[in-house]
């Protein structure tokens, strides 16, 4: 059979077909973006922060020299937009949408009908679903896309492949293995056997030339050097919309000859198409996302965006229980005055949920750094944000931590280090009117001095010299109080941390410190401190009610 004339014949409703049609596709592209817009506003902030794209010519040459270089340049472009975590939803969307009209266009060049368009719908779906795992990179449906593309403008044909294979492979990475299995099943079909056979040699060739010349490890050529976050391993599940895409458009023959009903062309059998295209892939959207992940990542955007009452609501409805969340909890509260009053309604897992210790990840110091750049921790914050950028897995820079970076130092009075980051950020998207507009604070010493956030971060943090140790950090917040005794979120995280470590032999030492702060009388918590220790003092039992700070220090709750 002539696959190419028999497709010229197939027309698949062009007036109500069609528009059907695309009100699938509009009902896809607004599912995907409620659904990041809905619940995973974080994740998208967090593929942000883990980049920093520069609009200069020397970043898009160090891209585009590597295989797959131009979709992970065009990936990083569209992901520095994700500083605004709606536009972040909307590229998503528009990226799955993408995919499913590009394998629409795949199949209808085989057979027009409603299961084929149904069909192409799962390849979308699944991109949607891969994606739930959040170090999986844009660059992999950047990628599919620009492949799907070459796939629907070319055929099986020697010449050609021999010119759109490599480059294809040089542009997108190995996600090319898609149009060559494409090309050689098309091929065969058409009973091209010399032109399915050229495919897949040419494809191995090209990966031996590229493992011979890259100095890059053999698996990684293989399967990509910047579709998945961490090099050392790799999601297989990825694979799977490249290889449906590829297969489904002569699938569609097979189910029409089990399934003769779905092979007409109309709006009646769309429907049901949909339905048993669609519905299993929705399944596997649900099942790819991982609440407990997206959790730690929302809690961590919305620190970042400072939404302490979304915080606050988030733990009512399920307390957080691991350490980043917790310190993102803590910190919420005091910055709303709440955590001598409400700190113990919630899971505590001990002065770690407060201020963490520095863990050379790229995720968890973050949290704690910014409760520390409010405490006047300036050294310790960057030291944490520092951290953090540097152990970034796929050695990229961060956009949101050398911001940070860039404050640090401006505090500190180091102008040229600040002067270096800024020089950066200016050539970036998102962050370039800021950096502009702070280099101009550099060296005014007034200006820095009144500036609401540097100015009070320099009357918070400490002018002596000494060993700072995240260890013993009721010495650290000590000195802080000493430093400026008006420090409110010092005398707060202070009296937490001896209270969560349950080190009540100072806590009265610690109390004195803060009657000048304003309380009208002794918050909450400190009251029941007292309760307790006058209790254990007298040989007193306890009142038989419930007390979430009773609860804490004597039952280990």
């Amino acid at each position: 059979m002539n696959i190419i004339s028999d497709t010229r014949k197939c027309s698949f409703l062009p007036s109500r077909g069609i528009a059907a049609g695309l009100v699938g596709t509009v009902l896809l592209y607004i599912a995907v973006m409620l659904w990041w817009t809905g619940s995973y506003l974080g994740t998208i902030s967090y593929h942000e922060q883990l980049q920093m794209f520069l609009c200069n010519g020397d970043y898009f040459c160090e891209r585009v020299a590597l295989p797959g270089g131009l979709a992970d340049y065009v990936s990083e472009f569209l992901v520095s937009f994700f500083f605004y975590a709606q536009i972040g939803a909307g590229i998503i969307a528009a990226l799955v949408v993408m995919v499913q009209l590009l394998s629409w266009c795949m199949i209808r060049r085989h057979c027009n009908t409603a299961i084929g368009f149904a069909m192409s719908f799962v390849p979308a779906v699944l991109v949607w679903a891969v994606l739930g795992n959040p170090d999986i990179l844009i660059s992999l449906p950047v990628a599919m896309i620009g492949v799907m593309a070459f796939c629907c403008i070319a055929k099986p044909r020697i010449w050609l492949m021999a010119i759109l294979l490599p480059v294809a492979y040089w542009l997108f990475g190995p996600m090319f293995y898609g149009m060559a299995i494409y090309f050689a099943v098309w091929a065969i079909i058409e009973k091209r056997w010399f032109s399915g056979v050229f495919a897949v040699v040419m494809t191995i060739a090209i990966m031996v030339a590229s493992s011979l010349w890259l100095n890059y490890p053999l698996y990684r050529v293989l399967v990509g050097l910047n579709y998945y976050r961490f090099p050392t391993t790799l999601p297989y599940i990825m694979v799977v919309p490249m290889l449906l895409a590829s297969l489904l458009p002569f699938a569609n023959n097979g189910v029409v000859t089990f399934a003769p009903v779905l092979g007409g062309k109309g709006v009646k059998t769309l429907i049901p198409a949909l339905v048993v295209c669609v519905l299993p892939c929705f399944l596997v959207v649900k099942s790819m996302y991982v609440k407990e992940v997206h959790d730690v990542l929302e809690y961590d955007y919305l620190v970042r965006t400072t939404q302490w009452n979304k915080i606050i609501a988030k733990a009512g409805k399920k307390s957080p229980d691991t350490p980043n969340t917790v310190v993102s909890l803590n910190l919420a509260l005091q910055q709303v005055g709440r955590l001598p009053y409400n700190q113990f309604n919630y899971f505590q897992n001990g002065s770690e949920g407060l201020l963490q210790s520095c863990e050379r990840d790229f995720v968890s110091p973050v949290p704690t750094a910014e409760a520390m750049f409010r405490l006047g921790m300036i050294n310790a914050a960057q030291e944490y944000y520092f951290e953090a950028q540097e152990a970034i897995p796929n050695f990229l820079k961060s956009g949101r931590l050398t911001r940070r970076l860039a404050e640090t130092n401006i505090i500190n009075g180091q102008y040229e280090v600040a002067r270096k980051y800024l020089k950066m950020l200016q050539q970036t998207i998102c962050y370039a009117d800021w950096a502009a507009k702070t280099e101009a604070l550099l060296g005014n010493e007034k200006a820095i001095n009144e500036h609401p956030v540097y100015g009070e971060a320099r009357k918070c943090q400490y002018t002596d010299d000494f060993l700072f140790s995240d260890k013993e950090m009721d010495m650290m917040l000590g000195l802080l109080l000493v430093k400026n005794p008006q420090n409110k979120m010092a005398y707060e995280y202070l009296m937490s941390y001896i209270i969560l470590n349950r080190n009540l032999e100072h806590f009265y030492e610690y109390f004195q410190l803060g009657k000048d702060l304003g309380y009208k009388e002794p918050p909450t918590i400190y009251q029941d401190v007292h309760a307790a220790i006058e209790a254990r003092n007298t040989g007193r039992s306890l009142p038989a009610v419930s007390n979430n700070t009773w609860n804490y220090l004597f039952n280990g709750k």
